[in-house]
């Protein structure tokens, strides 16, 4: 297949077939999604002046005043458009969830016909 890029990088500096782009793989001392959700957990806990004086402390790691200060700025402004950012990168998102347990679901179908029931339970069972 031809490259459509309008200026594709030159020969010598292309990646080979089978050639990662990150040989290196995640650089050292990144914090793991866990990491950074244990942090968020525990930075939920602190009230407002807290966050601040964690933003403030010269010895706060770059990531701890991130969180301290999307937290901070959620907790004053209502402002949840960084926190949920934060979120949805570090533990992904949260799947809708539909509540089946206010659905009569026996009320629902009393009006499809039986064979048609049997038909799409016999697909499902396949797949």
């Amino acid at each position: 297949m031809a490259n459509k890029r309008p200026n594709p990088p030159p020969i010598h500096s292309r990646f080979k077939p089978g050639q990662s782009g990150n040989p290196s793989g995640k650089p050292k001392g990144l914090l793991s999604t866990d990491e950074i959700a244990s942090l968020m957990a525990k930075f939920c806990r602190l009230t407002r002046d807290e966050l601040q004086g964690i933003v403030q402390d010269p010895k706060s790691s770059m990531i701890e005043i991130t969180v301290a200060s999307i937290l901070a700025k959620a907790a004053k402004d209502g402002d949840y458009s960084r926190l949920e950012f934060l979120l949805t990168r570090s533990i992904g998102k949260v799947k809708d969830v539909v509540a089946h347990e206010h659905v009569d679901v026996v009320e629902r179908l009393k009006d499809v016909p039986k064979e048609t029931l049997i038909s799409f339970l016999k697909e499902r069972v396949r797949a």
